[in-house]
């Protein structure tokens, strides 16, 4: 019962990661047109960037609500949040060789940490990024045994995954209730003139 439920999520990713690989080749393109000053640029530093570009890993679009649009640039702009959310795509593939991943994560986690924006700076979301730092250390873990277990390696990616979505829906959380407060304050004024 759990391979049938995994082979149609793995088919859904694959899905929509055909769709998502288009964009980043069309998005890698770009980035080598316009990187062409003749600088040198690290390959690995650059894939990982291409990953990222353009792309937030909260969609503002599909939220009910009016955002703040100083709340919107900041998050964003919020890299480390934007590579973590590209690297977690990469690591659910299918074909994602897990191991190669294990001290990017930590070192993106790590950073996670210490760039929160001021308008997410919650005891939650830093409780979330908490729980993310500590399921990648217990994959690492796990990849640094001697004999990796596939098992332990896909429930550990599965675990952290859920953390990440738990970050998500706690940065939605408070973006909404920045929201609603900025809303309440914009309307105690006109209010008090009655």
């Amino acid at each position: 019962m759990k391979k049938i439920a995994l082979s149609i999520i793995t088919v859904g990713l694959l899905t929509m990661s055909c769709k998502e690989n288009s964009e980043k080749e069309a998005q890698v393109e770009e980035t080598i047109e316009v990187n062409t000053t003749g600088q040198t640029v690290d390959p690995d530093k650059m894939q990982y960037a291409d990953a990222s570009l353009g792309k937030s890993a909260i969609d503002f679009e599909s939220m009910d609500f009016e955002v703040d649009p100083q709340v919107r640039e900041e998050v964003q702009a919020w890299e480390a949040l934007n590579t973590f959310d590209a690297t977690i795509e990469e690591v659910e593939a299918p074909e994602a060789d897990i191991p190669t991943y294990g001290d990017r994560l930590v070192a993106e986690a790590k950073n996670l940490s210490t760039t929160i924006p001021q308008s997410l700076l919650t005891e939650e979301v830093e409780e979330d990024i908490k729980d993310i730092n500590e399921e990648v250390a217990d994959l690492k873990a796990i990849l640094d045994e001697e004999v990796v277990d596939e098992n332990k390696v896909n429930n550990q990616v599965e675990e952290l995954v859920e953390a990440y979505d738990d970050l998500n829906e706690e940065i939605n959380e408070t973006i909404r209730k920045n929201a609603k407060k900025a809303q309440k304050e914009m309307k105690e004024p006109t209010d008090n003139m009655k």
